[in-house]
């Protein structure tokens, strides 16, 4: 009920009806091309709106940013079309994601809001929190399954949080609707400090990701999403795509520029065939570089074996 008066207020408060003939529901054939990949765009935007999933707060402040920023494009209708889609369409999903939440509480971690703009260094040392420009494009690049899922009661969104760490990247996945994640970490010290509620949709496994496909993983078990939370190389990258499920899963990794160099990382996103969708050196004012895979042989400094504890599996 929450999720459908803030959009209500929402649509109030700004006055403009921008969604028209968007979701699952046929596009006019008289709005031009443009107007057609504008809305396109304000589904990617904020599937939440659309899918009853997610966190309503920052759903809001999209929709509001998207409105903003395409309004001059958009093709406008009636308000009470708009809140009619809103409470026929969402308002099912809603009511059972808010129903799941009740019955099996959600997840947080008391590192949330700590991330900073830009602080890799200061962070990670601290609480194996990445830079905010990380949960952001968490946020932004891996919505899109969400998006095409919508509203099927039979589908559970799939996430693998790669370097869970403290658990913020796993409450970002969370809020974003997948409400079936695997988290992994080779050591369980910040996500044992942080997180404070843990249903157990979320499961966590104290293993790095070799060991995590040797001991827990199935061959069949695919996920929607998969988000890596350190720098790997390329090869890893394209081998993990092959765990996300067809058509719509969604990889993002910190993809090392050059084979097993850790000192610059692209950020990817590759799609369940191995293909790169979109990449960024640069996120914001931040130069992408993450802490190394400590499972390489060539991962080297305060971040790898032996000086971090950690015990590489014998090959």
């Amino acid at each position: 009920m929450l999720f459908i008066i803030i959009n209500v207020l929402l649509f109030d408060i700004i006055g403009v009806s921008s969604f028209a003939s968007i979701g699952t529901g046929p596009v006019d054939p008289t709005v031009n091309l443009r107007h057609q990949q504008t809305q396109r765009r304000a589904v990617d935007h904020c599937p939440w709106a659309y899918t009853g999933r997610g966190n309503d707060e920052y759903c809001v402040k999209q929709v509001a940013y998207q409105t903003k920023d395409y309004e001059d494009d958009l093709v406008y209708t009636s308000r009470r079309s708009i809140l009619s889609y809103f409470l026929t369409s969402a308002a099912f999903s809603a009511t059972a994601a808010a129903a799941t939440d009740q019955q099996e509480g959600v997840f947080r971690s008391s590192a949330y809001g700590r991330e900073e703009y830009t602080n890799s260094i200061i962070a990670s040392r601290d609480t194996n929190i990445s830079p905010k420009e990380v949960y952001d494009t968490i946020a932004t690049e891996l919505r899109y399954p969400i998006t095409m899922i919508g509203d099927d009661a039979q589908r559970t969104p799939r996430a693998l949080d790669v370097g869970a760490g403290a658990g913020v990247s796993t409450q970002v996945l969370w809020d974003l609707g997948y409400r079936s994640i695997d988290a992994i970490d080779w050591t369980r010290e910040a996500w044992d400090t942080y997180v404070t509620s843990c249903p157990s949709a979320v499961s966590f496994y104290e293993l790095d990701d070799e060991r995590y496909l040797e001991q827990v993983h199935k061959q069949d078990d695919k996920f929607d999403v998969i988000a890596f939370n350190f720098g790997i190389n390329e090869s890893k990258a394209r081998q993990f795509t092959r765990f996300l499920k067809q058509p719509h899963g969604r990889l993002l990794a910190p993809v090392n520029a050059q084979t097993n160099y850790w000192l610059k990382q692209t950020y990817k996103s590759y799609d369940c065939n191995g293909n790169v969708l979109w990449s960024a050196m640069d996120v914001g004012a931040w130069s992408v570089q993450f802490q190394p895979d400590v499972t390489e042989e060539t991962c080297q400094g305060v971040w790898c074996a032996p000086y971090n504890g950690f015990q590489k599996k014998k090959k």
